[in-house]
């Protein structure tokens, strides 16, 4: 019988690498991410900032919400909080009829999902650097 046993630890066995990690010397990776947090909830973070962009693209919640695997009511409800957070409305929602419902981005989440993007890129940029820091000290 083969053993099942390894000398990794359980989080690194058949693990693919994080999206956006960096691969540093030694086959180490590291990663950072911007993620706001209210309540205890994750608010804004990666994947919130994929819906927004799955919206904009597809033009539906329901669509969006599909193609990242979670419910629409979780993404009707994420966004609801994400609206509270910033004090203003991030998508716009049109009812249904004859040429079908939909929804679109307002100019405050293309504002909210640009920052992000910039902020995390800076981020990156960061954990690029810290290796250096960190493992040649």
């Amino acid at each position: 019988m083969k053993s099942t046993s390894s000398s990794s630890p359980p989080s690194e066995r058949g693990a693919r690498p994080c999206r956006n990690s960096i691969r540093w010397r030694s086959g180490a990776r590291a990663r950072a991410v911007l993620i706001v947090v209210s309540d205890g909830e994750k608010i804004i973070g990666p994947r919130f900032i994929q819906m927004l962009e799955e919206i904009d693209a597809r033009g539906s919640i329901r669509a969006a919400a599909a193609s990242l695997g979670i419910g629409y009511r979780h993404a009707l409800a994420w966004i609801r909080r994400a609206e509270l957070l910033v004090g203003a409305s991030l998508v716009g929602r049109h009812a249904g009829g004859p040429a079908g419902g939909g929804a679109s981005l307002t100019e405050k989440a293309r504002r909210v999902a640009r920052a992000y993007r910039r902020v995390n890129a800076s981020i990156y940029r960061l954990v690029e650097r810290a290796e250096r820091e960190i493992l040649d000290t």
